[in-house]
């Protein structure tokens, strides 16, 4: 409508001039020169308006928006039920199923779909919102939120923790749990185990805090190495003694192996590529487990020789039975530090500084960072 009032505008300023033209003297420059620029001030007039149109109409169309629907969104991309989302919010069904219609109006899209078993499923158009969702409402507590009003005393605050495995979280959560029961009876935790790929996935799944070792992007996620890891052997008390790095060769081939890791963690045909190119050609034997409990407890009364980290040893190997030995020659990619990541917005917040301040202490009084 707006172009085709302005191309009619336009015919009539043009038929003026051509009548105009008619009646004067062609070769006449000062009324060629007087209409030229009558002409271009109608045209720029006619654009004015129609600029301003288009910028009322996208402003008229943003205020007919309840702009409280976005809690409501977030609620269902993050519950991906309408119970649920409704339980967290205080509402009936009945209220956020006419709030769940709204919001399919204005996206064009169901969002929430019945998928296999009655599962509610999200539509490739709701997961596309989940990110840009969760960065709104997080600028939006950032706006109305007083964070230097935080109080870990009475403060009710829920954070989410995401941790590199579980075992990982048993190094810290006991700690941080006994500590709030204490002095902060209000404040909830959720610990997850959380494999994070990328900026999307700590959004995504709502982490105020991850520990582990991710590759996040420097410019939108901090981080802070909070202890150290290297492999190290642990064999039983009763073991033969490894007494120097030339006998460690002798007993990797004579003795069968276990090795403690997940394949993030540590390569272990590298591991062995290094110990023949230190010894020679080797003829090893080896087991692998995912997690240290079985392979100690193979380790402490056999002659097992089992390879594992520091931390598990500092943490879970009885000294008083098994020996435990350097691996007396570096390993490239298996000295590894553990960081404790947040987002870049939360570097200021008082409640995400007193949370990273206790799981850092935690870490700090147990293990080195050397």
């Amino acid at each position: 409508l707006y172009k085709r009032l302005r191309c009619f505008l336009i015919v009539i300023c043009l038929h003026q001039f051509y009548e105009k033209i008619k009646r004067m003297v062609l070769n006449s420059k000062i009324f060629l020169r007087y209409y030229f620029d009558y002409l271009l001030c109608n045209t720029i007039i006619i654009y004015r308006i129609y600029i301003k149109t288009v910028i009322y109409r996208y402003c008229m169309k943003l205020s007919g928006i309840n702009l409280n629907l976005l809690v409501a969104l977030d609620a269902l991309l993050d519950e991906q039920s309408v119970t649920k989302a409704a339980n967290r919010l205080n509402l009936s069904q009945a209220q956020l199923s006419y709030i769940l219609k709204e919001l399919r109006s204005i996206f064009d899209d169901k969002l929430l779909v019945r998928g296999v078993g009655y599962k509610m499923e999200l539509t490739e158009k709701a997961i596309s919102l989940i990110l840009p969702v969760n960065e709104i409402m997080g600028k939006i507590e950032d706006i109305f939120i007083d964070q230097d009003a935080f109080s870990p005393k009475v403060s009710k605050a829920h954070f989410k923790i995401g941790s590199w495995d579980d075992y990982l979280s048993s190094l810290f959560s006991p700690e941080l749990f006994k500590d709030i029961y204490r002095n902060s009876p209000n404040i909830n935790i959720d610990i997850i185990s959380a494999d994070i790929d990328g900026y999307s996935s700590f959004v995504t799944n709502k982490l105020d805090i991850a520990i582990g070792i991710y590759d996040l992007p420097a410019n939108k996620i901090c981080s802070e190495a909070v202890f150290n890891v290297k492999p190290v052997i642990l064999v039983s008390k009763h073991h033969e003694t490894i007494k120097d790095d030339k006998s460690l060769n002798c007993f990797f081939n004579k003795y069968p192996l276990l090795m403690v890791y997940r394949e993030r963690d540590f390569d272990a045909d590298f591991f062995f590529e290094l110990m023949d190119k230190k010894y020679g050609k080797g003829n090893y034997k080896y087991s692998t487990f995912a997690y240290p409990e079985a392979a100690l407890k193979i380790t402490e009364d056999s002659e097992y020789i089992c390879i594992t980290s520091s931390v598990i040893v500092e943490t879970l190997a009885d000294p008083s039975k098994y020996q435990v030995f350097d691996i007396p020659f570096s390993i490239p990619k298996t000295d590894y530090k553990f960081n404790l990541y947040w987002k870049k917005q939360d570097t200021d917040n008082q409640a995400n500084i007193w949370l990273r301040n206790k799981i850092r202490n935690i870490f700090r009084n147990k293990f080195s960072l050397e």
